[in-house]
């Protein structure tokens, strides 16, 4: 994980240092806990997300998945909807990604 940033607080030379355990870091990747479910007619898509993650959830009805997310939202620690669709379609496809999001919480 990562550690503690500490920085000079008088006139010498600015100086940083970031302690960070990248083995730790890069061994250890986020959960995937993913839950969908299927009811007459609907579709819902939620997960557990993790706090300085950011979650995007694609949908399309033939692989397709250029359009923006259907769904954008920042892990904050707990189980997030990432909403209902109709099933009124012959078939549905979802892509769910994950990526760091360096504005939370770094």
């Amino acid at each position: 994980g990562m550690g503690r940033i500490s920085s000079s607080q008088n006139n010498s030379t600015p100086v940083t240092v970031l302690e960070w355990d990248a083995y730790a870091y890069f061994n250890t990747p986020p959960p995937r806990e993913l839950d969908f479910v299927s009811a007459p007619g609907h579709a819902s898509i939620s997960a557990r997300t993790r706090i300085g993650f950011r979650y995007d959830l694609t949908t399309s009805t033939d692989l397709d998945f250029s359009d923006p997310p259907a769904t954008s939202l920042p892990g904050d620690g707990n189980w997030q909807d990432f909403g209902t669709w109709s099933m009124d379609q012959n078939r549905r496809f979802w892509r769910w990604e994950w990526s760091e999001d360096a504005k939370d919480n770094l």
